[in-house]
């Protein structure tokens, strides 16, 4: 199987690191760049057509280091833990962009008579529940957080697809070299059973 030239196999620990580093970074500024719009843009459409264009732009680079991940996780025999540690620091940094999303916009809690919460630990439970498809509706996002969360929960069906996908076409790798291994072991015993006869 091999993937497109941009993925490199087996990367330095240097390089993992910086990569790492890359995407905090990435979280940082355009977290705070999304937080400083909506903080001071003046309400309105503009507001709404800027803010969500960026948050769109944050979660696609989070979807698209993740993959990158995920692939590097598949083929990499070297940093297998260490890649595998980066993409879930990767997904839960995209759940916690989502939560501030749906805090920052509030969300209506159908628990409570229709409240309206900008709790952060609610929304970072409904970001959890709308990234696995669950949606149990005792939270409704409000304004551009539905937006939001259409392309969250679609983001959460594309990224666990791929997962299990990984973790399928793993399983098969590892269980092709077992039945290899145990091959070799066989036909070594038989020539050692040969020689022992001669």
């Amino acid at each position: 199987m091999r993937w497109p030239s941009d993925v490199d196999v087996d990367l330095p620990k240097r390089e993992m690191v910086a990569s790492a580093l890359l995407a905090g970074f990435a979280f940082l500024v355009l977290g705070g760049l999304w937080i400083g719009l909506t903080r001071f843009l003046p309400t309105g459409l503009w507001r709404k057509v800027i803010t969500s264009t960026l948050g769109v732009g944050f979660v696609g680079v989070f979807v698209w280091m993740l993959v990158r991940r995920m692939k590097r996780v598949l083929v990499s025999q070297l940093n297998f833990g260490a890649e595998a540690a980066l993409a879930l620091f990767n997904l839960a940094a995209m759940l916690v962009a989502f939560a501030a999303i749906y805090a920052r916009y509030g969300m209506i809690d159908t628990t409570r008579d229709g409240a309206v919460s900008h709790d952060f630990l609610h929304a970072l439970y409904y970001s959890v529940v709308t990234f696995t498809t669950l949606g149990y509706g005792d939270f409704q996002p409000q304004g551009v957080g539905r937006a939001m969360a259409a392309l969250q929960a679609f983001t959460g069906y594309m990224i666990l697809g791929m997962l299990a996908s990984t973790g399928a076409t793993m399983l098969q790798s590892r269980s092709e070299r077992l039945e290899e291994a145990l091959a070799e072991e066989h036909e070594r015993g038989r020539e050692d059973e040969r020689e022992l006869r001669e």
